[in-house]
This record gives C-alpha cells, structure tokens and sequence, in this order.
C-alpha cells in the first residue's frame, strides 16, 4: 500500500504559489493551506485505495491544524494508518526533506526515517528585511536596533543549535560558521541549496562564505514566513549536503527490528504509524536494503 505524506501550514499567497506536489516508488506528497485543513479528507491522493497510510507534517505552530486534517482523513478513511509530527521547522524545510529522500526507498517506516534523517542533515536559514520579530535565533540588542534604524542589506539568519543572525553584507568571516556546522555529514563537504524566493546578492555572498559551492536553485516560496522567522517578507534557504538524495538507503543505517503488525523496518523501538513496539533486529530480512 502507498504512503501519503502532506505537509500543512502553507500560507495563503497570490496564484496559488507555493502549492507543490510530487511522485516518487513509494507514493506521493502534497502541500496544503492552513487555511482549510479538512479539506484534505477529499484529495485524490488521500480517497484513491492505493493508498494505506498519511502521514501529516507541519511545523510546530500548525499542530493544531495538521491535527484537524488528520482526523478527517481518519474519518473519511478508517482502513489507513494516520500520524501527524510537528518539527519545528519551516514548510520550506519539510518539503525539500519529502525531495531528500532516496528513490529506492519503498517502504512507509523507511521513508518516515528518511524525512527524519534529512531535517537532521540539512542546514535552514532565511534572509530577512528585519529582524525586530525574530525569536530563534535570537538577534542581538544592536541588530534590533538596525532593523529599526537602517534596514541596508538586510539580514541572514541561520537556525541551528547554536544559530547565529548576521547583518549584511557580512565581511566577519567567523569559522564557526562554516559547513558542515551541525550533525553528520557523508556526503562530503560539498554543499547545494535551494532558496525559495529571490535572495540578494548580500545574502548570497554569506552563503557562499559559508561553504556554499553553487548559487541556490530558485523556487516559489510557501508563504509561512511570518510564523517561521517572523517576516512576511523572509525568504527560506535550506541548504543539503551534495548527493544526499542519491547516496541511497545506507545513509540510514541498520533499523532496530520490524513492526509485527505492518512487517515495516522501524528505526525506533515503535512503529511510528501503528504504535506496536517493534520485533528485535534479529528478525529483519534485509529491511534496510
């Protein structure tokens, strides 16, 4: 059975931009407004039979919402398995995760740790007119005093743990602040990114300085800016390792056992769609192959 994944919390923007969708083995995904979260219940992707599980992503300020839609599709569609997970992050990061996943990747559970893995992997940050509103990463007393004052190049901000939010154009040249800054990196040290929106050429610089080795692929944005970074006007980078997409399944390791209800490798000790713990490892036949 195929697995649905919808990503909720889209704002509202003019020509339907930042609406996406996309196919891949293992099923497909999809954007929704916040605006109608019920409305999912009657997508084809959700009523067609093929498919037997949704799983509903939304950053951490649209749980509610991921949450209504999730039980009308469980209304609507008593026969799937349905889990709704809320990271705090952007639409912008959930969907170029959803894109991260590898093509051989099949089965529900591995695609669910795949997402996972991406989010892990991947660097966020946004440009911004302003950072008056932003609350993580925090700016410092005098880059809210410049918002106020002297917009210029605006600013980046990257999030991270620790994050950092420089103005530009930015010559500091921090080597903390290089890539890879956060978490594992296989793929090597070459970094690619996509921006959702038209970056200056300010913010493009710092990038690059980061380690950035080619300009951003350029695409609509998913108007959540506002509830993200605390703009209307942010413009959303997420920024990946080169070929993680196409470094395979290996990327993931071995998963802990399988889920005795849906045969389904599971990296944790439950099956994130039908709660039941897990068979040991001893039992998987080649799940992470």
């Amino acid at each position: 059975m195929a697995l649905t994944v919808v990503v909720t919390g889209v704002g509202t923007t003019d020509g339907g931009e930042g609406r996406a969708r996309g196919r891949a083995a293992w099923g497909s995904w999809l954007t929704r407004s916040r605006s109608a979260p019920a409305d999912l219940a009657t997508d084809p992707d959700v009523l067609t039979a093929a498919t037997g599980t949704v799983l509903v992503l939304a950053p951490a300020a649209e749980l509610g919402a991921a949450r209504v839609a999730a039980a009308t599709v469980a209304a609507v569609r008593p026969d799937v398995r349905v889990r709704v997970e809320a990271p705090p992050v952007p639409v912008a990061a959930l969907v170029r995760a959803l894109e991260l996943v590898p093509g051989s990747a099949e089965a529900a559970g591995t695609v669910h740790r795949a997402v996972h893995d991406a989010l892990e992997r991947c660097v966020r940050a946004a440009w911004l007119p302003s950072v008056t509103r932003l609350e993580r990463p925090a700016p410092t007393l005098r880059q809210h005093l410049a918002s106020w004052v002297a917009r210029g190049a605006g600013f980046l901000a990257v999030d991270g743990d620790p994050g950092w939010v420089a103005r530009l154009p930015d010559t500091s040249h921090v080597p903390d602040r290089r890539l890879p800054r956060v978490g594992p990196n296989a793929a090597g040290e070459s970094w690619e990114a996509h921006a959702f929106g038209e970056l200056p050429e300010e913010a493009l610089a710092s990038l690059f300085q980061m380690g950035l080795s080619s300009r951003p692929t350029r695409r609509p944005g998913f108007g959540d800016g506002a509830r993200a970074w605390g703009s209307a006007k942010a413009i959303d980078v997420v920024l990946a390792p080169a070929g993680l997409a196409a470094s395979g399944l290996r990327r993931l390791g071995s998963p802990a056992g399988v889920c005795p209800a849906c045969e389904e490798p599971v990296w944790g000790s439950h099956c994130p769609f039908c709660r039941v713990v897990a068979r040991s490892a001893s039992q998987v036949l080649g799940g992470a192959a």
